[in-house]
């Protein structure tokens, strides 16, 4: 088995080999030394190789206008790539590496396996069949060195500690290229029951503001850390609508508040320029990925962003590497906070179209009790109801612009805890998901 290595930022191929020859001069085994920088040098040849044939093979695929990151459905399969022997699912640029594999291969399939695997139970591969192509990352430490060989202390008198991965190449086989496989390895796995419930709890805990206008975009504001949705039924299928609200979420997730990402904090960016079109492949993926989660069958494909993108990746062949690992953590990111339980520290009410009277309010509201009062009432008996007195921020405008007073009162009612969420405000700026409570307002 072919395996070939490459350095993966912070941690450069330059920094890395200043640090050995720095190393070297502090050593009497010149010659040692010189076979080591030699073998780095050949392995970071290697990783260039690595890095453009994933980036070539993404390209070739966008040049026939397929995109590998979305997966054709096929109904009774799981839909993320996963590992056939552990039940563990790959990700980052394995989903779209093995996604393209399938399709062209036709496997209906998304299972996988390694050589050794099939070997130990007791399966073969057909004869003639390829492997394909995959990589994994490995994390490595080492002490950093000034220029004359001397480990460099932290203020505490520690070795510093550089950190970087180590990105390698294995190869798997679909289990449709092998035989005399356990047929556990062939069982349909579900991955959720019920999809539209499962997206709606990945929208509910995301802790966004989304609210519906009657138009034909969708998009997410950074300034206003809000997504403005044409309503659903605007949408041929409810499907398409979540594929779009998981795409707007994607680029939520880079708010300075959550992962900090270039795109969306660096400032505007207009269609085109590499900075906008490295974000929209970001949350391209991140929506199908999240889609494959979830279950949502959306089309996703958006033919007009293709010739970007190629010219992004045709320009820096890690590109495909950094979007996909991003990508990876946005998806993460709003899975893992779908399955944190409802607290009063991340308090949203999301709107929906069941009561377009109600005013909706895209500014933060100041209480005139703490929070922390506030709170425990979360938690009141069924049919209790809670009044919290509010006024609008000073200076800020609210939306809608017109009919807002300068004060309110909100009457909480407890429901119960299957009850919709029906409206969104944003209390000290503090967000919480309250999937149990219905808003009513009164104004004095």
């Amino acid at each position: 088995m072919k395996i070939t290595t490459c350095w993966l930022l912070p941690f450069t191929p330059a920094d890395y080999l200043s640090i050995l020859y720095s190393s070297c001069r502090a050593t009497p085994d010149r010659e040692r030394c010189t076979r080591l920088l030699y073998h780095e040098v050949t392995l970071m040849n290697r990783s260039n190789d690595l890095y453009q044939k994933v980036t070539d093979e993404i390209i070739a695929a966008l040049e026939k206008g397929v995109l590998p990151w979305v997966r054709p459905w096929r109904e009774g399969e799981p839909v993320v790539p996963m590992n056939a022997l552990s039940g563990r699912f790959y990700h980052g640029i394995n989903i779209p590496l093995l996604w393209n594999s399938a399709e062209r291969q036709g496997y209906e399939n998304d299972r996988w396996l390694t050589f050794t695997q099939i070997r130990n139970a007791g399966g073969n591969i057909h004869k003639g069949e390829r492997s394909t192509l995959a990589v994994f990352y490995l994390p490595q430490q080492r002490e950093v060195v000034d220029s004359n060989g001397n480990t460099v202390l932290d203020a505490d008198g520690n070795p510093k500690v550089m950190s970087y991965a180590v990105v390698r190449e294995f190869r798997l086989f679909n289990i449709q290229q092998c035989e005399g496989l356990p047929e556990a390895f062939s069982q349909p796995v579900v991955m959720v029951d019920d999809p539209i419930a499962a997206t709606e709890q990945v929208t509910r805990q995301s802790a966004v503001m989304i609210t519906h206008r009657r138009q034909n975009r969708a998009y997410y504001s950074p300034g206003r850390d809000c997504i403005i949705m044409p309503h659903p039924e605007q949408f041929t299928s409810r499907e398409d609508y979540y594929g779009t609200l998981l795409h707007e979420l994607t680029h939520a997730t880079g708010h300075a508040s959550r992962l900090n990402r270039d795109g969306i904090t660096a400032g505007k960016h207009t269609f085109g320029d590499p900075t906008y079109s490295f974000e929209e492949l970001v949350a391209e993926m991140g929506a199908a990925f999240l889609c494959a989660h979830v279950g949502i069958q959306s089309k996703l494909q958006h033919d007009s962003y293709i010739a970007s993108w190629l010219k992004v990746l045709q320009q820096d062949k890690k590109a495909i590497f950094r979007a996909s690992g991003l990508a990876r953590n946005a998806c993460e990111y709003l899975l893992e906070r779908a399955q944190q339980p409802v607290s009063a520290e991340r308090m949203t009410f999301i709107s929906t179209a069941e009561h377009p009277a109600l005013p909706f309010f895209s500014t933060p509201i100041n209480l005139r009790n703490p929070i922390n009062s506030f709170a425990p009432n979360l938690t009141a008996p069924k049919g209790k109801i809670q009044r919290v007195k509010g006024k609008r921020v000073k200076g800020e405008r609210a939306y809608p612009k017109r009919g807002f007073p300068s004060s309110f009162e909100l009457q909480v009612r407890w429901l119960s805890s299957l009850t919709p969420v029906t409206y969104l405000c944003k209390l000290q700026g503090i967000h919480c998901v309250t999937a149990f409570l219905h808003l009513k307002i009164h104004w004095e």
